[in-house]
């Protein structure tokens, strides 16, 4: 893995180590997996990002695979920023904010920007993007598109996906696509070409007109306020567009490597006020619950008596200001 290595330095404008501290160190993300990779890079530009993938495709075409796997602030808890071939690190150089429209409300940032630093921006203009997760100091917009991440004020504003407009994603054989809705001349358009995106498109449009009716009946049965369980093929084609970034978003940089995104953003309201409700009988909770998000909360909450004798335990004196009937069966904890 040595030559991997001294190849890619050679190439490339980051930095690329093999050391086994660094190495050791990556194994790791919130999860309880461990898979150490074979080199780290610190790519500096979208141009290392493609010469890399570039790299590996070569490989592959000669039977060698070395996998490639992005990574932000490995805050993710299903293993998805662990890699045993290269793994791109993102946070020391591509975490930039390219561009803030307040007009528009539009923001472009790189991967590697954290959601707790894109937030500071925001909100010296009056903005912010609402699905910022509980990890939002370390965790990155890349790895934030690549979950499609949620939040608290998820629940009113929805997931990261929703704000997602376009994406420059970089492919398997490192050629370098823009993605957003487009028009039937503009398919017609990416259906012609003799590259790799045309590949893709064409496929992709087979796939979706071969498979109309599974994927409208699944998109029927699967109605929640995020669909976590694959690839999202039900927004990808509509009567008016073709757009390849619903399918990105969440995909865990499985399809490609997304090195630069334009998000939509709202204005930020800093009032807020929050209400306590305690439910003695978890029978209601059907029916008031349904009447709260009816209600249009920004963040909805919950602690049940089990956590509420665990918190009592420990602290007895910590909850006596917060609620009035400790002995209920459930609290719910909503912020509008």
């Amino acid at each position: 893995m040595s030559k991997v290595a001294h190849y890619l330095q050679e190439h490339l404008f980051g930095e690329v180590t093999i050391s086994p501290e660094v190495r050791r160190h990556f194994a790791h993300d919130a999860s309880i997996l461990q898979l150490p990779p074979a080199v780290v890079v610190y790519p500096r530009n979208e141009s290392d990002v493609r010469k890399t993938a570039r790299f590996s495709w070569q490989l592959a075409e000669r039977g060698r695979i070395i996998p490639v796997t992005a990574r932000g602030g490995g805050s993710n808890t299903s293993g998805a920023a662990l890699g045993s071939g290269i793994l791109l690190i993102f946070t020391a150089h591509m975490n930039r904010v390219l561009a803030l429209d307040s007009k528009k409300e539009l923001l472009t940032v790189e991967p590697g920007a954290t959601f707790d630093k894109v937030e500071q921006t925001l909100y010296t203009h009056g903005l912010f993007l609402p699905p910022y997760p509980a990890s939002q100091a370390f965790a990155t917009i890349g790895g934030g598109i690549a979950s499609n991440s949620i939040g608290e004020k998820s629940v009113k504003y929805g997931p990261i996906g929703q704000y997602v407009e376009s994406l420059r994603l970089v492919l398997a054989n490192g050629e370098v696509i823009e993605t957003g809705p487009l028009s039937r001349r503009e398919l017609n358009r990416k259906l012609g070409l003799s590259t790799f995106e045309g590949s893709i498109y064409r496929t992709l449009d087979t796939l979706l007109e071969d498979n109309a009716g599974v994927v409208a009946a699944e998109k029927n049965r699967v109605r929640s306020l995020r669909n976590a369980s694959g690839y999202n093929l039900f927004d990808v084609k509509k009567k008016s567009s073709f757009n390849l970034t619903p399918l990105i978003v969440g995909s865990q940089g499985t399809l490609g490597i997304v090195t630069e995104a334009t998000l939509s953003v709202v204005p930020h309201n800093p009032i807020t006020r929050m209400a306590v409700v305690s439910l003695d009988d978890l029978g209601d909770l059907h029916d008031v619950l349904s009447r709260i998000l009816d209600l249009k909360p920004s963040i909805l909450d919950m602690m049940n008596r089990a956590a509420i004798d665990q918190v009592l335990k420990l602290n007895p004196n910590q909850l006596t200001s917060v609620m009035d009937n400790l002995n209920a069966a459930i609290h719910l904890f909503v912020e509008f």
